[in-house]
């Protein structure tokens, strides 16, 4: 039970009340082996997707700067992409310039260290973590702390399941409360077992990208091999001085 409190604090909560004369209840037993069997299958089962073709020259042109990132994978075509294209596409609302890029999506560690950025061509949406953590990740993080976690969760799990079967998907401490419909599965606050929450600065993704807005305007007008340079500048000597108090 302990593991399950760490890990499913929901589960563990519903267990918990559900008990008779401190045990739990049969009924409960059956309905839990049945959801885990359920979700189980959901991964097992193969991945409805297709590779593109493209010259090795044009895999890697993204504008991106991920410096101890590489790719390793190549981007696929999804099933689930085909039935959507006719949908809005979910994305977090956005009034952005006209003209300008929409911005960089940034990748940060728990200290506050960047691993790099993507330089964005439409305005933010799933797709963007899940490209750099499918492409440039040989296996899934064990934990993704994102704004917009729960719809990154979905998307994740419509295209690449077996991939991110292990990772635990959560919205940061400020954002949450925006979150009114969301299954709390996604309150990094619920996860009270788990030591390695405890303590942990979910905004520093904000903090961080707050000091960006010095060379915004300089970046804004600059063709993309200046941006890439200065941008990743910048945030190399962040790095330095983020790894110097560490």
């Amino acid at each position: 039970m302990e593991l399950v409190q760490r890990h499913f604090p929901l589960l563990f909560d519903f267990m918990e009340v559900t008990q008779v004369n401190g045990n739990i209840h049969s009924g409960v037993k059956k309905l839990v082996r049945e959801v885990v069997d359920h979700a189980s299958k959901s991964f097992n089962a193969p991945g409805n997707r297709s590779y593109v073709e493209a010259a090795p020259s044009e895999m890697f042109k993204d504008v991106g700067f991920f410096p101890a990132l590489p790719k390793k994978h190549r981007k696929a075509n999804y099933a689930v992409d085909d039935k959507l294209s006719a949908q809005t596409e979910c994305r977090k609302q956005s009034h952005g310039h006209p003209s300008l890029s929409p911005g960089i999506f940034t990748l940060y560690c728990p200290h506050g260290v960047c691993y790099g950025f993507q330089v964005m061509t439409k305005h933010e949406s799933p797709a963007v973590p899940f490209d750099i953590f499918k492409s440039r990740f040989e296996r899934a993080p064990g934990i993704i702390i994102y704004d917009n976690a729960c719809r990154l969760h979905a998307y994740c799990l419509n295209r690449e399941p077996d991939f991110f079967k292990d990772t635990v998907f959560l919205v940061d401490r400020m954002h949450w409360y925006g979150h009114r419909s969301c299954c709390h599965g996604y309150n990094i606050n619920t996860y009270k077992g788990r030591l390695d929450l405890k303590g942990i600065n979910t905004q520093v993704n904000e903090q961080e990208n707050a000091g960006l807005s010095r060379i915004k305007a300089q970046l804004a007008y600059m063709l993309p091999d200046n941006f890439i340079f200065h941008a990743a500048l910048y945030l190399s000597f962040r790095n330095i001085s983020k790894n110097e108090k560490l």
